[in-house]
């Protein structure tokens, strides 16, 4: 079948919400491409995901519930543990998995992040236009539609550009490019100067831990820093250490850390205790990846202007420290696939007045 109306959507970024957002446009028939900067789709960069009963049903409505399932493997937790900063337990719920299930038809689970971008490009009938290394410089708006030009050369036209590229947006760039020429004021002045970060986070997948106890998840506080540790499949373990900073940073001066940056944060933290029986760096010593990230937290104020939308972290960079409940990346893995959704709803609704004749 042909796509509706000559409508096509360029989608910026191969993400989670990128991803999901190829997939809802074909159940609707919408004509797209997605152009991705980095040469995988998948790539190993150490982080998991944790899905949440909220954010399964999203999966299963688009089809994806089964196979996030199968590659989740044993990716459930039994037990949850609120743990003090010695490591010992001062809450224990027991059965965790099953109550989640029981009362919102869903699991929990953990998993290799890189496995669900699997699972979402597997979705994909069209894999024809999902476009690795093409990296966005420039989008020049018209009356007719967009044009997106790539640093490779290369160019796509189309009637809208929805950018799902991450916290360094380069749509939100371009956006505030064109709007200040012709709009000037629309676009808060200094806004990306103001996008504030107040944690560092180590993040990482660890393999059979000594002393960790299986199909288990401990939140671990402290004094101004906190542990999320959880179980996963085939013996892993997904950790994330949340510290905060001397002083908060913004904009151009959050850091960006090196690998020696990372030795000398784990050299710092070694000794803290996960459990009674775990120190952070027994843990990083099992590790199988790992990485240590400055954490945005940002939610700007405008997401769209002319024939340019925003969705993920290019519009909201979540709160996510241990002053909420440390999470992993579920809380913002959620709002990508209800942005998403939302946004294809959107877009069906005037495709399908335009190919009735409802709208010019």
């Amino acid at each position: 079948m042909s796509p509706s109306s000559g409508f096509k959507v360029i989608i910026t970024g191969g993400g989670i919400a990128g991803l999901t957002l190829a997939i809802l446009l074909e159940k609707f028939n919408i004509d797209y491409v997605l152009l991705e900067a980095h040469d995988d789709i998948s790539p190993p960069v150490g982080a998991s995901i944790g899905l949440m009963p909220n954010g399964l049903l999203i999966l299963d409505q688009i089809g994806c519930y089964d196979a996030v399932r199968v590659v989740a493997q044993a990716g459930e937790f039994d037990n949850l543990h609120i743990r003090a900063k010695d490591g010992k337990s001062m809450k224990r719920t027991e059965h965790m998995f099953s109550h989640m299930e029981k009362r919102h038809g869903y699991p929990m689970i953990f998993f290799d992040r890189q496995w669900l971008l699997q699972v979402l490009y597997s979705q994909i009938k069209h894999k024809d236009r999902v476009v690795l290394q093409s990296q966005v410089k420039r989008i020049d708006c018209a009356e007719s539609g967009v044009k997106v030009s790539t640093r490779d050369g290369q160019s796509y036209s189309g009637t809208m550009v929805i950018g799902a590229d991450g916290i360094h947006s380069v749509v939100r760039g371009e956006m505030s490019r064109i709007a200040a020429e012709a709009r000037p004021g629309y676009f808060p002045a200094g806004e990306e100067d103001r996008v504030p970060c107040y944690y560092q986070c180590s993040f990482g997948i660890a393999h059979k831990v000594p002393n960790w106890p299986e199909r288990e998840q401990s939140f671990t506080t402290g004094d101004q820093k906190a542990f999320l540790v959880t179980s996963g499949p085939d013996e892993r373990v997904y950790w994330f250490l949340f510290v905060k900073l001397p002083e908060a940073k913004y904009g151009k001066d959050i850091p960006k850390y090196t690998k020696e940056d990372e030795a000398l944060f784990v050299k710092q933290h070694q000794a803290l205790p996960i459990t009674e029986a775990l120190t952070f760096g027994q843990l990083y010593h099992k590790r199988l990846t790992s990485a240590l990230t400055p954490l945005h937290e940002v939610v700007f104020e405008k997401w769209f202007y002319n024939r340019m939308l925003l969705i993920g972290d290019s519009a909201h960079k979540v709160r996510f420290t241990p002053e909420y409940r440390p999470a992993t990346n579920n809380v913002q893995a959620k709002s990508d696939r209800r942005d998403g959704s939302q946004r294809c709803n959107g877009i069906g609704r005037r495709v399908h007045k335009r190919a009735v004749g409802e709208e010019g």
